[in-house]
């Protein structure tokens, strides 16, 4: 009866047959030499997304760090989970993206079960359609990167994060 229930209520749009990734575990980091006081760019960050959803951020504000914990919905984990598998976040390279001078590095780093990656995304361009310094290669995996950064960024809810 309740297997009726769950293929209704899907076929019905009224519920997400995802599963849950109960094994996926986050950490992320924004830092860079722009970052620092006095510059109004906010701001350095850490972010740890535990199994389950439990999640903590620190910003690193001019008075010192600020720590929140919060938890991430089940359908935010499973949003995150698609935007991994479709940039194949596994396959990425550690390193993307160019590196400007002084420019911001987005560090993530995920398990999925017993898959574990890390990748460090250093810049992106500003106009994805005129970048004559990254290759078509290096443009998509850009692109595929900053599609998980920027999954993993949206659950930094502080208002005084302004930088993406």
């Amino acid at each position: 009866m309740f297997l009726i229930a769950a293929v209704a209520a899907v076929g019905l749009g009224l519920g997400d047959a995802t599963p849950v990734p109960a094994e996926l575990e986050v950490y992320a980091s924004l830092s860079g030499y722009n970052l620092l006081w006095p510059t109004a760019r906010c701001c350095a960050f850490q972010l740890l997304l535990k199994a389950g959803g439990e999640l903590t951020t620190t910003l690193q504000l001019d008075e010192g760090p600020v720590t929140t914990k919060s938890r991430v919905s089940a359908d935010e984990l499973r949003s995150l989970q698609r935007v991994l598998e479709q940039a194949k976040f596994f396959n990425l390279p550690a390193e993307v993206g160019s590196m400007p001078v002084d420019g911001d590095e987005h560090r993530i780093q995920v398990r999925l079960g017993k898959r574990a990656h890390k990748v460090t995304l250093f810049d992106w361009p500003d106009d994805w359609a005129r970048a004559p310094y990254l290759s078509q290669r290096e443009l998509e995996r850009t692109r595929r990167a900053y599609a998980v950064w920027h999954a993993i960024r949206a659950l930094v809810k502080d208002p005084r994060a302004t930088v993406p």
